[in-house]
């Protein structure tokens, strides 16, 4: 039976609708564009991924899921205070690593790749085609390298079991629990890629603001980076994943604009932020080797 429905977004990637089911529960629905819904990982999510930390997906009607959250849960995106913020990220930071820790299942249980990393290449691969195209008329030669040098390294490595595209606006959070959804993003392969994508979310926050997060979004990306240190892991990598992810959420905005048939607004933003990650891949080509 349908609830109430408290919210409906559409994108290029996803179709999510947000319904009240009772007075403890809540429904997210959600439609995926991008890339099929992987069955066997959806399946080895739900026999391994167990426990109130994590919300996994259950398949619906073909090429959509279900997430069920407890109905005074919110997303970590809008908390305000500040102990409250360390706590629910310090929670997340120990779920990703939960996933990190699950074995590794028989090849073709998982997808080798996230869809981040599917549509990122395909829209790398294509771009050249694309003569209206502002993002790519706007990314220099320097940044378009370190995007195909991302690409190239993501198979690279020892293998883990990651989420795919962990998130503050996938994780949510009430009282000291925390509740992160997954399933539809699992994959197999380095957990840099996780790390990144996170350190990619957290700057896009600290740059342009706009959520409570916003406020603690640069001491979470220190305490992201101190973590992966202390775990051996490819500190340098990290950071170019984290501007690969920054790209992507560009080329996404572009492409709902376009699925809304409009132009792109703010371009000047769009190239500030373009020439911001640019900077970043000069700076990152003179720093010091880490952990690599």
């Amino acid at each position: 039976m349908d609830g109430d429905c408290l919210d409906v977004t559409l994108t290029s990637v996803l179709a999510t609708t947000v319904q009240r089911m009772d007075t403890r529960t809540h429904r997210i629905h959600q439609v995926r564009f991008d890339v099929p819904i992987h069955s066997p990982a959806i399946g080895f999510a739900a026999a391994k991924l167990t426990g109130a930390r994590y919300s996994v997906a259950a398949e619906a009607e073909p090429g959509s899921i279900v997430h069920v959250t407890p109905s005074d849960m919110r997303t970590a995106l809008d908390i305000t205070s500040d102990s409250a913020a360390r706590h629910c990220f310090q929670q997340l930071l120990e779920a990703i690593s939960g996933i990190h820790a699950v074995g590794v299942p028989p090849v073709g249980t998982l997808p080798a790749r996230p869809p981040w990393i599917i549509r990122l290449t395909r829209y790398l691969e294509a771009e050249e085609q694309r003569d209206q195209d502002i993002l790519a008329q706007a990314t220099s030669n320097t940044l378009r390298q370190h995007l195909f040098a991302v690409l190239r390294r993501a198979g690279d490595g020892t293998k883990f079991v990651i989420h795919g595209a962990p998130s503050l606006a996938a994780t949510y959070y009430r009282d000291g629990d925390v509740c992160v959804l997954v399933g539809a993003d699992l994959a197999s392969a380095r957990p840099e890629l996780d790390w990144g994508y996170l350190l990619g979310e957290l700057g896009e926050l600290a740059s342009t603001g706009g959520y409570p997060a916003a406020r603690y979004a640069a001491a979470s990306m220190d305490v992201l980076l101190s973590t992966i240190r202390d775990r051996g892991l490819d500190v340098n990598y990290v950071n170019e994943v984290a501007i690969a992810k920054r790209f992507l959420h560009l080329v996404d905005y572009q492409n709902t604009c376009r699925m809304y048939e409009m132009p792109v607004p703010n371009v000047e933003k769009l190239q500030e932020t373009l020439a911001e990650l640019a900077n970043l891949v000069e700076w990152a080509e003179h720093a010091p080797t880490q952990n690599r």
